[in-house]
């Protein structure tokens, strides 16, 4: 199912079909649907690595080693802040399986009719979450449910 991957509009942070997936502004261990890796040395991410480049890939990485996790039942060797963001994900995918999001709203970029394809560029880790969500989705038999 495409989605939105829309610019940050705070004009659209009411409408509950599209999920705000930043960081939370001013606090690191409130990361929201953020991603916890940065280039930007002044942001409030979590870690800093050296590009956009290694940000993405390190998010992927890390957001598939907190699916392991949660699927091998071993949640508890998660730090407080990753339990709390794997809970936050959990729910989105849950949204976007019941198709009540219409749109994932990030800083970065805009993508109107977002369907994942191993050929398209990733831009923005929104592209990542949501591919997550799908895959959850599509998988769920196996997963299991804390």
């Amino acid at each position: 199912m495409p989605i939105g991957i829309l610019k940050y509009n705070r004009a659209l942070l009411t409408r509950p079909d599209i999920i705000f997936c930043g960081r939370k502004i001013g606090n690191p261990e409130l990361i929201g649907l953020g991603n916890p890796f940065s280039h930007k040395p002044n942001s409030n991410a979590v870690f800093i690595v050296n590009s956009l480049e290694e940000s993405l890939m390190s998010y992927r990485l890390w957001l598939w080693k907190s699916l392991k996790t949660y699927r091998k039942s071993k949640i508890s060797t998660l730090e407080l802040w990753e339990m709390v963001y794997l809970n936050r994900f959990l729910h989105l995918a849950i949204l976007i399986g019941e198709n009540k999001v219409s749109g994932l709203m990030c800083f970065c970029t805009n993508i109107n009719n977002y369907k994942y394809s191993k050929n398209k560029e990733i831009k923005c880790h929104v592209q990542i979450l949501y591919r997550a969500c799908i895959w959850l989705n599509n998988n769920s038999h196996t997963s299991n449910k804390n």
